[in-house]
């Protein structure tokens, strides 16, 4: 009996203490959660999303239309021959520096134009004669006429002492109007004397100008840059010899889209030229065609270059930007920029949270967009980075914060 209430005491007191066990497990494990910390990015059971940002700041914005243009000289030449004729000679060659109204370009076969000048002064000297003859053939009228009205005034006196007939005295009146009308006549042939030797001296300066022309000048100074024609071949004033240009200003001219015509404002529109990789200043646009082409729906501009040092050469290809517009605004990065409801977007930060600011963008320059929206300034804090699975109102932590 007692050893049986024995077996039953142990049997109870290893329940009890499995019993106790077992209530206090449950104890012990609701401690230990208490005390660890939540796994990270999650903060009360939210998730927190980590994001770089950078501040919005003020800035230059430019609308810039890119294209190519060619270099051209602002000042040349070509020069055809004056008169018709086959070319005798070709004095200068390509590349050849000459000097206005002082360098010989060419020569037109001459032959024909001196033997066409010794003509023309013979003519002139023929009409020279001629007019001499005239006049002395008036001085010879001139002595009779004045004999003439001697003898006719004497006739009329001794008529009217009745020393001579009326027939006599009507003799010496008609030699007198006779020499009256000579007198006329050769002033008239003098007269036209002196029109044939104006003719004739017009005649020898045209003659004596063919045979100037005959030899061709520089019109300006530069450099001759193509060679047309070469001796032997016909010349003429529809055909030019040789070309010269002046490279010392030179033209960057380009073809842009016409809807940029009524923008781009000579004097005030500026232009950025590269010519094989050397960007030059800003340069103001100094030519605007007044037309579009119809054809290539475009129109042309210019822009002028010293080019004193010669360091840029006629026919080179330019790239060229033409600065449209120009201003400062707000700017933030592009990869700030999120589409939500449809529209552009930025997030900022408020109290570790995400706001986002509904934006109306502008210009771009340099991976930078003007943007304006409520709230947005200079410095403020504009996510660029973890921004695309973002909310507004979720918790953020800042992992990144550019300059």
């Amino acid at each position: 009996m007692n050893k049986k209430i024995k077996m039953i005491g142990i049997a109870a007191a290893f329940m009890g203490t499995a019993l106790g066990i077992a209530l206090f497990q449950p104890q012990m494990i609701k401690t230990n959660n208490a005390q660890e910390p939540p796994p990270e990015g999650v903060a009360g059971g939210e998730k927190i999303q980590p994001v770089s940002v950078t501040p919005a700041r003020k800035m230059a914005f430019t609308d810039l239309l890119k294209t190519q243009g060619n270099l051209i000289s602002s000042n040349y030449a070509d020069v055809p021959a004056k008169i018709d004729g086959t070319l005798e000679a070709v004095f200068v060659e390509e590349g050849t520096r000459v000097q206005a109204n002082e360098t010989r370009l060419f020569k037109t076969e001459s032959l024909k134009l001196e033997k066409n000048l010794e003509i023309r002064r013979y003519d002139h000297s023929v009409a020279h004669y001629g007019l001499l003859v005239k006049k002395a053939a008036l001085e010879q009228v001139e002595a009779d006429l004045d004999k003439a009205k001697t003898d006719y005034d004497r006739y009329k006196s001794l008529q009217a002492n009745g020393t001579v007939s009326s027939d006599a005295l009507e003799q010496q009146e008609s030699r007198y109007r006779q020499l009256l009308a000579s007198r006329k006549f050769t002033q008239a042939q003098i007269d036209l004397a002196a029109e044939q030797v104006s003719q004739a001296q017009t005649s020898l300066e045209i003659a004596q100008k063919d045979l100037r022309d005959a030899i061709a000048l520089a019109p300006l100074s530069g450099v001759v840059s193509r060679r047309y024609q070469e001796p032997g071949e016909m010349g003429g004033p529809k055909s030019p010899v040789i070309r010269i240009e002046d490279a010392s200003t030179i033209e960057v001219s380009a073809l842009i889209p016409a809807r940029y015509h009524a923008q781009v404002r000579p004097g005030q529109t500026r232009a950025v030229v590269t010519v094989y990789g050397r960007e030059l200043v800003r340069l103001p646009v100094q030519y605007k065609s007044p037309t579009i082409d119809s054809k290539l729906r475009s129109f042309e501009i210019k822009c002028r270059l010293d080019n004193r040092e010669g360091r840029l050469a006629p026919g080179a290809m330019a790239d060229i930007q033409v600065i449209i517009e120009s201003r400062e605004g707000l700017g933030v990065p592009q990869t700030a920029l999120v589409t939500r409801k449809g529209r552009q977007a930025v997030f900022t930060t408020d109290s570790g949270e995400a706001r986002l600011v509904f934006v109306e963008t502008g210009l771009e320059t340099d991976g930078w967009v003007e943007v304006s929206g409520q709230g947005l300034g200079p410095e403020t804090p504009v996510v660029t980075s973890g921004q695309a699975s973002l909310d507004a109102g979720m918790k953020i932590r800042i992992i990144k914060e550019a300059d």
